[in-house]
């Protein structure tokens, strides 16, 4: 069944809805836009149906695609087969994505017996929240059921999170329900950047006896042989919130896998220097900043700074003549390998770009990001400045960027004197508020949600710090009142961490896959909403310096993740030879009224290699032994995973929840006697 070709103005359409409608409007001159079902969004009034297809992959459905007339917002909204839907449908929100759902955001829909929407990522929520509306009347439509009450549920992580609770803040009647993953919160970005980049710099040169303090089996203490500035850095990131836990993947934390050093330079050092631009000056020349702080901490990064002269020698130019690399008559051999170089001319600063320095030849690579005007000032003889000033300043800018003691961001209370003032120099400004205000559409995080909202964070996030859900959950009940409960879930996982979809094979012993919790909050947040039937208890927890600890049983624990306990000779680690048998025990349990386990896998060696064993029917507990005999020598983490189901099925590909067990084994080359 095809579409009329339909434009949306108002409810004025032309198959036939007809009615003037307001326009939504702000409740405060600067405030979001609140949008209701009966109003329109002006800069979103007219959708436009671009084309219609039906579609076998991945599962049988009608493809919708369309646009915004007058903008560069598109959409697509992919309808099941009739007897595959019930009223429903989910959609992802995301600041960055395409129009273009995955496969299994389709088919988790479908099997769902809902549609998927999917909308070009767009800062805030107003055109998710035009597309949903205009998704319901197409929907009625090709269902040929004018009067349908349709539901719907928003969800999206990080970023995506931003969007998700603007859109339960400050929309009424367009989604029913939501799920935000992995939450920001107005104090996130960028101050968790700079948390995790002073750590991880500092922490560099002892990453592997930190991995291996908090690796399974490990002593659990990753402070110890440390020294003064390096202690001082971790125990600051601890209590601001990174996981202790989180570093066993220093290079994620720490390191450019997870784009730490691409987003400092393309994301903080810019919006801090349009903001502050005397920050960098302040820091190595003020009081009460790193760069003169009398410590071992301020001397590292004294002696971390590289400041040199040299003249370009050579120019290489791109497309549309833009240098895309240059060399240089000298790089000292302390110069770090990214520079930020300042283009002189007669002793003033002409502007500046960033570039990737190799020193044994002198050539500079020039990020394309740069702004070509600036680089455009670049050719042979020209006298360059040299230096990581702004780099290492912003190392520290979440010191400078404390909240109010009232606005409730407990974990900053570590950056404060006895008396509640901060300890460093503060700027009249929050930086971070504002891009959340960005990314949200305007939200402001007040709590004051307008329908049913589940909370999934991981205990092993590194980017969206666990104790932040919980801050929000605070704003959640002081908005709220009585109807908090019936409102409202936070869920916390164990191993996991920011990493939304397909974990890497090299990663799978380490994280677990989460797309089978989130899918899961979303039947409840559904069932929720349309049977009333509540979820399950959240997640019991307590917050200690800056980290969230849960209870080790499923009983007391609560949430919806299944909890594995494995062990090793009764303990979480042994030292054996080789062609030892080793014995693993494991006992595995889902909390009550979440389902059954469904499978056990096992990863002998640690590296994501998992071989399913038999464990018989689906059962709420599931205790068993195992025995494996290693024929070579290393160290292993063995690991086991779990997965429960809250329909016990054995078959579904969809909402299976998963966790890991993991011990040490250290084998050893075998004995010979004389």
């Amino acid at each position: 069944m095809a579409l009329q070709s339909m434009t949306w103005v108002g409810f004025e359409v032309s198959s036939g809805f007809t009615g003037a409608a307001p326009e939504c409007v702000a409740v405060t001159p600067d405030g979001p836009l609140q949008i209701t079902a009966d109003c329109v969004d002006p800069m979103y009034d007219t959708p436009i149906i671009a084309n219609e297809t039906d579609e076998t992959l991945p599962l049988p459905h009608h493809r919708v695609s369309g646009y915004f007339n007058g903008t560069t917002t598109d959409f697509n909204i992919y309808l099941p087969l009739q007897e595959n839907w019930d009223g429903r449908f989910f959609h992802q929100v995301y600041p960055l994505q395409n129009s273009t759902a995955e496969d299994v955001s389709i088919a988790f829909g479908i099997d769902s017996s809902g549609y998927t929407v999917r909308v070009a990522g767009d800062l805030g929520y107003r055109a998710d929240a035009a597309t949903a509306k205009f998704s319901k009347e197409v929907a009625r439509e090709y269902y040929g059921d004018p009067d349908r009450q349709i539901y719907g549920y928003v969800y999206g992580g990080s970023g995506g999170s931003f969007q998700t609770i603007g859109a339960m803040e400050n929309t009424d009647g367009v989604w029913d329900g939501a799920v935000a993953l992995i939450q920001a919160i107005p104090m996130s970005s960028p101050n968790n950047w700079c948390i995790r980049a002073l750590a991880g710099l500092t922490l560099d040169s002892k990453s592997d006896q930190i991995i291996d303090a908090v690796r399974a089996g490990g002593s659990g203490d990753p402070f110890a042989g440390l020294e003064e500035h390096e202690g001082v850095a971790l125990e600051e990131a601890t209590a601001l919130g990174v996981p202790l836990n989180a570093w066993e993947d220093f290079d994620g934390v720490a390191r450019n896998r997870t784009e730490l050093y691409n987003t400092i330079r393309t994301m903080v050092i810019p919006n801090v220097k349009s903001a502050f631009p005397t920050y960098a000056d302040d820091f190595w020349t003020k009081e009460g900043f790193l760069g003169m702080e009398e410590s071992e901490l301020g001397q590292f990064f004294r002696d971390s700074l590289v400041e040199y002269n040299a003249t370009v020698e050579e120019v290489q130019l791109g497309e549309d003549d833009v240098p895309v690399g240059i060399k240089l008559d000298n790089v000292p051999e302390v110069s770090p390998d990214e520079l930020e170089f300042t283009i002189l001319s007669e002793g003033e600063e002409v502007g500046s770009f960033i570039g990737l320095v190799n020193k044994e030849d002198g050539s500079v690579y020039i990020y394309s990001d740069n702004n070509a005007t600036i680089l455009a000032n670049l050719a042979e003889g020209v006298q360059l400045l040299a230096d990581n000033r702004w780099y290492l300043a912003v190392h520290t800018w979440h010191r400078h960027q404390v909240p109010a003691l009232e606005a409730g961001y407990y974990g900053y209370d570590y950056l404060r004197t006895d008396n509640g003032q901060p300890t460093y120099p503060q700027y009249d400004t929050l930086l971070a508020p504002s891009i959340s205000r960005a990314a949200s559409g305007g939200g402001t995080h007040t709590g004051n949600i307008t329908g049913k909202v589940i909370i999934m964070d991981n205990l092993g996030d590194f980017d969206a710090f666990p104790w932040h859900a919980d801050w929000y959950k605070s704003q959640v009940q002081s908005a709220l009142g009585d109807r908090f409960k019936d409102s409202y879930r936070l869920y916390y996982n164990q191993h996991a961490n920011h990493y939304m979809g397909t974990v890497p094979q090299s990663l799978q012993s380490v994280i677990v896959d989460f797309t089978g919790l989130f899918e899961q909050s979303l039947r409840d947040v559904s069932a929720w909403v349309e049977g009333n039937i509540d979820p399950p208890k959240q997640t019991q927890y307590t917050v200690e310096n800056g980290q969230v600890i849960v209870p080790p049983t499923a009983s007391k624990r609560r949430g919806i993740q299944p909890i594995v306990n494995l062990t090793v000779d009764g303990g979480n680690r042994t030292e054996v030879q080789i062609g030892d048998t080793v014995t693993f025990s494991i006992q595995a349990e889902v909390p009550p009224g979440t389902g059954k386990v469904v499978s056990v896998e096992w990863d002998f060696e640690g590296k994501g290699g998992f071989v399913e064993i038999d464990i018989g029917k689906p059962s709420k507990k599931v205790k068993t032994q195992v025995s494996h005999t290693y024929d070579t020598a290393g160290t292993f983490i063995p690991t086991v995973r779990v997965a429960s189901h809250r329909d016990g099925d054995t078959e579904t590909l969809f909402a299976r929840l998963l966790n890991l067990g993991r011990v040490r084994v250290i084998v050893s080359e075998s004995s010979t006697g004389p």
